[in-house]
């Protein structure tokens, strides 16, 4: 089971890489993702925990 995800994980970081590397922005990437896999948008790190 972890393989099957983690193959599945390297597939999509596959696609996002090809998408930025032809020239797509990151919205559109984001968009790619809402849309193909139901990815949830990121909500931003609070700055307490980055430090």
């Amino acid at each position: 089971m972890a393989r099957a995800k983690t193959a599945a994980i390297a597939e999509r970081i596959d696609t996002l890489q090809r998408m930025l590397l032809e020239g797509s922005s990151n919205s559109a990437c984001v968009t790619h993702a809402l849309w193909e896999w139901g990815v949830s948008r990121r909500q931003p790190t609070p700055r307490s925990e980055v430090l």
